[in-house]
């Protein structure tokens, strides 16, 4: 009954979401694809069934044994059900206190405000613990039945402890180096303490960027997780490699160029794994021989909004919860229940499965610093609420707070990778997929005759021109016998350079034409005119906003999007075009930017960077190189309608022209 009641009360807070969830075929829930969300979830509430079951004999099995006996018939029943009662709705306060953010969270959250309530609550907690231990004691002694099942019980607990033991580690005889890429979402270089940030809150990466090589001046080829990572797998531009968006549908001639499958055939241990998959369908097609990331799907997506309840929630802070609800473990789409610590563990295991004969390829995602951040706990106060300070007074102080905690999932990773000895000889890649925008006052435009259309200032995937959305992180280091002097370097670079640079890093045979550039050979000079581009996603207005509505963008977004065969949700096919029509394009040459905006009226517009002005094409200055901008734009984009109306005739004579790779190399 206590079960059924929360999944009510979920399902009403969450009635809108699980609403909007994309359909198959028809609207409405005769639509929805009950099947595979029903073959998804089913293992998740049969635990929870279970769980449910056991607490409640475990109830009345503690009654038996000490109030029973002490009653009358008449009074027992009456007196079990209030016991019950007593005992939920502390575990419930219980839950509410570890996880504000969740239903019991939101329920009990007024309550808890209040100290008359708080020391009611940790007075029924202790009498809760002195209750059950009794009974415990007094069961052990009678019963041989009672100390076999809690010694299974405690076996169970502590049996994925047994993963802490240190694997095999790798093995002298391997020759080739360890590749590991660590990805931290969201992350504003500016946010960094070398970058002249008034706080340093992410040691462990600044003690890895502190010898590294840092290119300074890198952009994202498009600010949104999905088409970002797709770009540092492939080393290719979305316009190229297909990838223009989240939950594009994934297909063989996207896939097949990832840089996992380069290393897969060098003898490689290719692993892969992000704690956030809603927005990101990567798995074992990239090439990857093992994923570490949660479920992905309609059944993780629906388990995200119906996968929070006291027991499963209170279980999420032991390890047994990864062999119970792997579904919902170090998943970070459950945000309110989420426990970071939860997906290190997945790494740590992750890491000690590397087979000893093998090198490793790793990339690892972080998806910590992403909205809606960390939630702080209740009556806490903590370091973050004071550090914004000068220009990053109005940086946002959960977003501070959630880039820590992703640096100590990252600081943990290094630790087990260190420990396995996976950087005796190593190539460390720490990267940010996009960044995060504000709206800080250090970031506005000065104003100027042209309005620039900067796009939106709140969150990423808005703009192709922002900083704070498309400047990223980007460093090589080298540990062990890999040589990597430190040093910061003002080349222009891009996401699509990890993978070559990478892969000829290791020596490893390479088959794709891939558009970036290896960014460490020392033989080939990096232009200093170098053409980069961006591209901004389909925005819709209900994102266009500084608080986000998780209910109000699915119902402005989720017709465009169906469930597939596998149960994986993807953008359908009549709306790829309008999505794709629908964005910002920009070209980098130095200090230029060419770009278009959302609506083709506003024409191609003439931008300085450093200036921060911008100008119609016909009042550009004399000395920007206006007609070199001009033919690439046009020439990248020409595969898309959209491209037809800022470039004319131009479309079809640059098509049949110089490719954008010659330009480039």
């Amino acid at each position: 009954m206590w079960l059924i009641l929360q999944i009510v009360l979920l399902y009403q807070r969450q009635y809108e979401l699980i609403n909007g969830l994309p359909q198959a075929g028809s609207s409405g829930l005769a639509g929805f694809p009950l099947s595979i969300a029903i073959a998804g979830m089913a293992p998740y509430f049969i635990v929870m069934l279970l769980l449910h079951v056991a607490f409640a004999w475990a109830n009345a099995s503690a009654f038996n044994a000490l109030l029973s006996p002490r009653l009358r018939a008449g009074r027992r029943l009456p007196a079990l059900l209030i016991q019950l009662f007593l005992v939920s709705m502390t575990i419930s306060f219980v839950a509410a206190w570890l996880y504000p953010e969740s239903v019991a969270g939101d329920a009990l959250g007024l309550v808890l405000l209040r100290a008359s309530a708080r020391t009611t609550a940790i007075a029924l907690a202790l009498v809760c613990i002195a209750y059950f231990s009794t009974w415990l004691v007094i069961g052990c002694r009678r019963s041989g039945w009672m100390r076999a099942g809690l010694a299974s019980v405690v076996a169970l607990a502590l049996l994925p402890a047994l993963n802490a033991f240190p694997g095999r580690g790798r093995a002298p005889s391997v020759q080739k180096p360890d590749v590991i890429i660590v990805g931290i979402d969201s992350l504003r270089p500016d946010h960094l303490h070398r970058n002249h940030a008034p706080f340093r809150i992410m040691p462990n990466l600044e003690a890895v960027l502190d010898r590294s090589v840092i290119f300074e001046d890198t952009l994202t080829p498009q600010p949104h997780t999905s088409p970002a990572t797709m770009s540092v797998l492939t080393g290719q531009w979305p316009a190229h490699s297909g990838a223009r968006g989240n939950l594009f549908p994934v297909n063989a001639a996207l896939t097949s160029k990832s840089m996992a499958f380069a290393f897969d055939a060098a003898g490689y241990d290719t692993v892969f794994a992000m704690d956030e998959t809603r927005f990101a369908n990567i798995d074992q097609a990239f090439g990857f021989q093992r994923i570490l990331s949660p479920g992905m799907g309609v059944s993780e997506m629906l388990l995200g909004v119906l996968g929070d309840n006291v027991l499963s929630n209170l279980m999420m802070a032991a390890p047994v919860s990864r062999l119970l609800t792997p579904s919902v473990y170090g998943n970070r789409a459950h945000a309110s229940v989420y426990r970071p610590e939860a997906f290190s563990r997945l790494l740590s295991r992750g890491v000690r499965q590397t087979p000893a004969d093998k090198p490793l390829f790793m990339y690892v995602h972080f998806c910590m610093g992403h909205w809606p951040y960390e939630p702080i706990g209740f009556f806490e106060h903590d370091q973050f609420e004071n550090l914004p300070a000068g220009q990053f007074q109005d940086s946002n102080r959960d977003y501070l707070r959630a880039i820590s905690t992703a640096d100590r999932q990252a600081g943990r990773l290094l630790d087990d990778l260190r420990r396995a000895g996976r950087l005796d000889n190593a190539i460390v890649v720490l990267m940010s997929d996009h960044g995060e925008d504000f709206d800080m006052s250090k970031d506005v435009w000065p104003p100027g005759e042209i309005e620039v259309p900067g796009g939106i200032v709140n969150g990423h995937g808005g703009s192709a021109i922002r900083s704070p959305q498309t400047s990223v992180l980007l460093s090589f280091a080298g540990f062990g016998r890999q040589s990597i002097a430190a040093a910061v370097r003002t080349e222009p670079a891009s996401l699509i350079d990890i993978a070559p640079t990478l892969i000829s890093r290791a020596g490893v045979r390479d088959h794709v034409a891939r558009d970036g550039y290896n960014l460490l050979d020392d033989g080939v000079t990096m232009p200093g005119r170098r053409l980069r581009f961006v591209e901004s996603s389909y925005f819709p207005g209900s994102l266009r906003k500084s608080s986000i509505d998780e209910a109000a963008v699915l119902r402005e977004m989720a017709s465009m999007y169906q469930v597939n065969d596998l149960g994986r949700v993807e953008v359908k096919p009549k709306w790829k075009d309008f999505q794709i029509s629908r964005r910002q394009r920009a070209v980098y040459l130095d200090g230029w930017v060419l770009m278009a905006a959302e609506i083709p009226e506003d024409g191609l517009l003439l931008i300085n960077r450093a200036d921060q002005k911008g100008w119609k094409l016909k009042d550009a200055p004399e000395q920007a190189p206006v007609q070199e901008l001009r033919k690439a734009w046009c020439e990248h984009w020409s595969m898309d309608d959209t491209a037809a109306l800022f470039c004319g005739s131009d479309v079809a004579m640059l098509s049949a022209g110089p490719t954008t790779a010659s330009l480039l190399h």
